[in-house]
Formats: structure tokens, C-alpha cells, sequence
């Protein structure tokens, strides 16, 4: 059958208050973006994701945009290999 729409990824910002700043939420969605078109462990695209942003935090001195950018390439890692540990009837 053919898809009657084009798979989109979806990038969904619920950031309330200054948990984040506001200027480091477009580079997460970039990253984002980069990151499935990479792929992030065997190097295919990946597409028909949705990613909501919630909660986070940030340090005045120590947060930048390249320590968001490694913040979304480990949780998008992590979560891809968490599903190394599951048993194989879940999968």
C-alpha cells in the first residue's frame, strides 16, 4: 500500500518558565533534525518521530549550544540501546 502521507518528524516544545533558555530550544530542534537524517547507531534515517522536550535544566556558566547538542545525541543513543535489553518476546 501506498502512505497516504509522508512520514514528518515532530519536534514539541513544553518548556514552561526559564528551565531552558529560550535561545537553546531552536539548536535542540536542529540537532534533532541532523541527528535523524544521520541516523544514530547503524546510520539509517529515521523518520515518523515525534520528540516533546518537557524538562531540563541549564548552568550560566557551563551550559552552551554544543552541551545541548551532546545532550540529544546521548539521550537519542541511550534510548536506541535500550532496546538491546529488553527480552526478545517484547520486542
Amino acid at each position: 500500500d501506498e502512505l497516504k502521507e509522508k512520514p514528518v518528524n515532530k519536534f514539541i516544545n513544553k518548556i514552561v518558565g526559564w528551565t531552558i533558555p529560550k535561545e537553546y530550544i531552536p539548536g535542540v530542534q536542529k540537532w534533532l533534525k541532523e541527528a535523524y537524517a544521520r541516523g544514530f547507531v547503524a546510520g539509517y534515517q529515521m523518520v515518523d518521530i515525534k520528540a516533546t522536550l518537557t524538562f531540563g535544566s541549564f548552568h550560566e556558566v557551563d551550559s552552551s549550544e554544543l552541551s545541548f547538542k551532546i545532550a540529544v545525541d546521548t539521550t537519542q543513543y541511550e534510548r536506541d540501546n535500550m532496546f538491546d535489553t529488553l527480552p526478545e518476546n517484547i520486542i
